[in-house]
Parts: structure tokens; sequence; C-alpha cells
């Protein structure tokens, strides 16, 4: 894996179902997520569930609000887990757009 490269992470994340398998996390610098609610909901089902990666999981609303540092080095690898919130937050900035344009 190159240095510096960032993956976005939409496919499965499951034990027994994923889009990339656990060594890409294991190759990795920062990893983040949407939301650590929802890879709580999926227990023991998800992908990082009981590996030291799940306590390295950083909310990207701490990156944006500045609470976590994100990513340190231009060289980093990192990963993002979007655990279904992503179209979400696309439909949001989307109409949040609309209302803030000036005609």
């Amino acid at each position: 894996m190159k240095t510096g490269v960032h993956i976005n992470h939409i496919g499965p994340k499951f034990t027994d179902a994923q889009e990339l398998p656990l060594t890409i996390a294991d190759a990795c610098d920062f990893l983040v997520t949407d939301t650590l609610a929802q890879a709580e909901d999926f227990g023991a089902r998800f992908i990082l569930a009981g590996t030291p990666h799940y306590a390295q999981l950083v909310e990207l609303s701490a990156i944006v609000a500045k609470s976590h540092p994100g990513r340190q080095s231009p060289e980093d690898k990192t990963l993002f887990y979007s655990l279904g919130l992503a179209a979400t937050e696309v439909i949001l900035a989307d109409r949040l757009l609309e209302k803030t344009r000036i005609v």
C-alpha cells in the first residue's frame, strides 16, 4: 500500500462478509468512522470488534471539531469506515447548500 493513501470503506464490514480484509486496517496509521455508536450496535459482527483496531477508531466529527487530531503526516495511511450514514450526510449537505445559496 502506498504511503499517504486514503481509503473510503463503504461496503460490508462484518466478520463474515467484508469489502476489505482486516489486513488493510493492519496497514493503516489512522482509522476513522462516521459513528462509533453504529460500530457498537454491530457488536461482535463488526470486522474490528475484538481487535486492537477497535480502540483506535475515531469519529469523523471529533476530527472536524478539532477535539481529536486528524492525519499527522501526509505519509499516513488512513481508512474511513462508513457505517451507513454516508448517503444521509450527502443528502443533508445538499439540502443545506440549497438553503444557503445566494441568488
